[in-house]
């Protein structure tokens, strides 16, 4: 990992493999970091460039919805956070300033940063961040993975990024580069809400993934929706039984 160390970078290894919205509403995918029909096709020189070459199959994707803030509301909502901070507090309190139009992000905060580079980020940041780890806020990982390049780089907020294409046109559906099929089997959002199909009585066994009491028929449905694929479905408790209570929802 040392050898891909860029020093033009402040010695850290990073490609940006997606730019994010800064209000974490819409995405540009690296199309040789995407699961598309023509990433196999593509060439990456080794190390990694930190930004798409601009050829080899080697770009930006056109702009898609993403609301990843929905996305981390769920997470905290299931891990039983009682209280959340919005991406642009949590911003502000790292930089003083709010978010860039677009970020900078490696997905899944794949990087690697040497021992110089570490110790820029100022100290009070540290410490800060080590209070709302220890305050147990859900939401934290997701946020640090989308600020990890521009914490390492801070001169980088709103620079110019090159090859960088127009996001002023209305996005493309979320997951779109993966293709109809691909994209219903990980996103629910193309389903209408008011239009999941009712089978009453009736239930499924053995598929459980977890019950949450207290909710509504449309609570439950955002619940399912936010789980993910994992999800196919909810049973709902309208009387009272063995298994269930008025109430109920079962994803």
């Amino acid at each position: 990992v040392a050898d891909y160390m860029d020093p033009e970078l402040g010695e850290t290894f990073m490609p940006v493999t997606m730019l994010m919205g800064g209000g974490l509403q819409g995405a540009f995918f690296r199309s040789t970091f995407a699961a598309t029909p023509d990433a196999a096709n593509a060439s990456v020189p080794r190390p990694p460039s930190r930004l798409p070459l601009g050829r080899d199959g080697d770009h930006w994707l056109p702009w898609e919805a993403n609301d990843f803030q929905q996305f981390i509301r769920g997470v905290a909502s299931r891990n039983g956070a009682k209280e959340m901070l919005q991406f642009d507090q949590f911003f502000d309190s790292l930089f003083g300033r709010p978010p860039p139009r677009v970020l900078q992000v490696a997905q899944g905060a794949q990087f690697a940063a040497d021992r110089k580079a570490l110790r820029r980020v100022p100290l009070p940041a540290l410490r800060s961040l080590l209070e709302l780890v220890e305050a147990g806020h859900a939401e934290l990982p997701y946020y640090m993975e989308v600020v990890w390049f521009h914490l390492l780089h801070p001169d980088t907020l709103d620079a110019p990024i090159d090859g960088m294409p127009s996001n002023g046109d209305a996005p493309l559906p979320f997951l779109h580069h993966l293709g109809e099929a691909a994209r219903r089997r990980l996103d629910h959002s193309y389903i209408d809400p008011s239009n999941w199909p009712a089978i009453s009585p009736g239930c499924v066994l053995g598929h459980n993934l977890r019950k949450e009491p207290g909710k509504t028929p449309a609570q439950c449905q955002e619940l399912c929706i936010a789980h993910g694929a994992a999800c196919l479905g909810f049973e709902f408790g309208v009387g009272s039984s063995a298994w269930y209570q008025p109430g109920d929802c079962q994803l």
